[in-house]
């Protein structure tokens, strides 16, 4: 059975024993810790990122020589904490048979249901009680996450950061009892200000931006339509005047026409006259 050790532990090749990373194994420990203190998601990142400790990425980096170019990869993130407490790997079981490849290819993910799970695969470094409060509390929250997400932000997923170019994400400021919706660049709300600045725009003034973009554009329409109709005004003025304009020239050419086909005759006239005369006749 092949194994790819998860973030916390490797595999000797020569005995292929898997053994624990003490690191990494320390910041598995510190991210169930903080999670069950009460500790949200995102404040346990910046945390680790303040505490220097490695990342995943880093990690598959020094031991495989897998490197990755994004700096991002090498911070803690909403999704990389996240990873870390849904992993059972880390109370020993190993699930397998999760897809089916043909010709080296991924053909399809397999149903939960049919995966094959192993027990006491990988030495635990959380207990099974603390794993299985931390997924109780990972629902709680995805479930009141869901419901306060119900109304979609007007400008999600069309605005991007002018600085590291990733999307900006809206988020709720409460000030003096009312509530303002901004957007904020995603690798600064995720990452802190070691990675972008932390610029971020109110919805309202995206609003009366647009609002005066739709109104230039607007009214640089109807400009055109004015113009439009002022010609089409002309046109229908000088008409008249080109249509029998048109007509004159129209006479003259086939006047012109007649003329040139009588010259023509002539000229034939003249060439048969020429040779009678040559051959006598």
């Amino acid at each position: 059975m092949v194994v790819i050790p998860p973030f916390g532990y490797w595999k000797d090749k020569n005995t292929n024993e898997i053994l624990m990373i003490p690191e990494a194994a320390d910041t598995v420990r510190r991210i169930f810790q903080l999670f069950l203190d009460g500790m949200t998601l995102m404040p346990i990142s910046r945390i680790l990122n303040q505490e220097t400790r490695k990342t995943p990425a880093q990690f598959q980096m020094e031991l495989y020589g897998k490197k990755k170019p994004d700096i991002r990869q090498f911070l803690w993130s909403y999704t990389s904490v996240k990873n870390v407490l849904q992993d059972e790997s880390y109370v020993g079981v190993l699930y397998n048979h999760q897809d089916e490849v043909r010709d080296g290819k991924r053909f399809r993910k397999v149903p939960e249901e049919e995966w094959f799970r192993h027990e006491n695969v990988y030495p635990p470094i959380i207990s099974r009680e603390d794993w299985e409060q931390a997924q109780a509390l990972l629902q709680k929250q995805r479930r009141k996450r869901a419901k306060s997400n119900a109304p979609c932000h007007r400008y999600a997923g069309l605005l991007s950061c002018s600085n590291c170019g990733a999307p900006l994400v809206a988020i709720n400021r409460y000030w003096n009892g009312t509530c303002r919706v901004e957007y904020i660049c995603k690798t600064y709300m995720r990452h802190g200000k070691d990675t972008c600045t932390s610029h971020r725009i109110r919805e309202e003034k995206l609003d009366t931006m647009v609002w005066e973009l739709v109104s230039a554009s607007r009214e640089s329409r109807a400009e055109e339509q004015n113009k439009l109709a002022q010609m089409q005004k002309m046109w229908a003025l000088r008409k008249p005047i080109l249509d029998a304009h048109i007509l004159l020239l129209q006479k003259r050419i086939q006047k012109l026409e007649q003329e040139i086909d009588g010259i023509v005759m002539e000229h034939i006239q003249a060439l048969s006259n020429i040779n009678l005369k040559a051959n006598g006749i």
